[in-house]
């Protein structure tokens, strides 16, 4: 007979959720702010593998690039509905981030912003039109991705976001192709999108899902570079959290609270067992107050099972918890 006390420890940190990137890709990254930032935009631009606005057109018709949750058709963004490759030109291509405001009209195979999967989406061509160029929001002035969706397994406001938050990374005006300097503000602009402070809320609300990863995946073969906010959501608030929102406000613990350095713990009894036999889990739950959001990681002993099994945690704005089994 044995017996196990567990200590589970948290710890404020910025730490991956799961993602495939090649081994090391993200090693430049070590900086916080523009200079994350910055770092971001050589890591994403070296290699980036530009396409024909034809094939981005073949990619979304002929491959598996739009293909819903369900295996069938071509998922169509905003409304969620599931339509044809058959179907075209009913749908279409859609800007997330409108060439009107700085991605340009390059349709070769040297035109990145314009043909860039990243932030090109299959679209009703009607849903599409009626968009035009608005920024994203809620007012009656934007666009709110899922005003129309709809889907019960999806939404299409965080990967909008981060759709977003990609082009405002990557592009920068020195590729040559007629693209600007991408950027994200409050109002929309001749190169500029907003609204941010709705996009980094929806960026937390609505994190990257398996549909999102699995199309990311697939983009990142085709163009050789990667989206880092899929890969790395906490990365968003250091980039514009913290310019539109404040220096992060968030407290995370478990038991009575934190402790002075922001970490805490508590101690999971597990009683006396048989070593090979059948151990009840044990909860426990993570707390999380004031508004900001937070990426939180916990470290446990390597033979410890605990489930979520990727040990990162990201809580959305506002106070929430979120319970762990160990």
């Amino acid at each position: 007979m044995k017996s196990f006390v567990v200590f589970v420890a948290f710890f404020l940190c910025s730490t991956a959720l799961t993602a495939n990137p090649p081994a090391g890709y993200y090693d430049n990254a070590t900086g916080t702010g523009s200079t994350l930032k910055s770092q971001l935009h050589t890591i994403i631009r070296t290699g980036h593998q530009s396409i024909s606005y034809n094939e981005v057109r073949s990619q979304m018709r002929d491959g598996t690039l739009e293909l819903p949750p369900d295996g069938t058709g071509v998922l169509l963004v905003y409304d969620g509905e599931e339509s044809t490759s058959s179907a075209w030109p009913n749908w279409n291509r859609e800007h997330l981030w409108p060439r009107s405001r700085g991605v340009g009209e390059n349709q070769s195979s040297s035109g990145f912003a314009h043909n860039d999967l990243h932030a090109l989406r299959a679209c009703d061509a009607g849903t599409n039109s009626s968009r035009g160029n608005r920024p994203f929001g809620t007012s009656s002035s934007e666009w709110d991705p899922d005003d129309l969706n709809t889907r019960q397994d999806m939404s299409f406001r965080g990967q909008v976001a981060r759709s977003l938050f990609y082009m405002a990374t990557r592009y920068e005006g020195t590729d040559g192709d007629g693209s600007s300097d991408l950027e994200l503000a409050t109002f929309a602009g001749s190169n500029t999108m907003g609204d941010i402070r709705e996009l980094v809320r929806w960026h937390y609300e609505y994190l990257p899902g398996p549909w999102e990863r699995q199309r990311h995946e697939k983009v990142a073969s085709i163009h050789n570079n990667r989206n880092p906010f899929i890969d790395h959501p906490e990365w968003v608030w250091t980039i514009w959290g913290v310019p539109n929102f404040g220096q992060n406000n968030s407290q995370v613990y478990v038991g009575t609270g934190p402790g002075a350095n922001g970490s805490s713990g508590i101690f999971l009894e597990f009683g006396s067992f048989i070593l090979g036999g059948t151990v009840t889990p044990k909860t426990a739950t993570v707390n999380k107050t004031f508004d900001h959001p937070a990426a939180v990681a916990f470290d446990v002993p390597a033979e410890i099972a605990v489930t979520p099994q990727d040990q990162t945690m990201i809580f959305p704005f506002g106070s929430s918890t979120i319970e762990i089994e160990v």
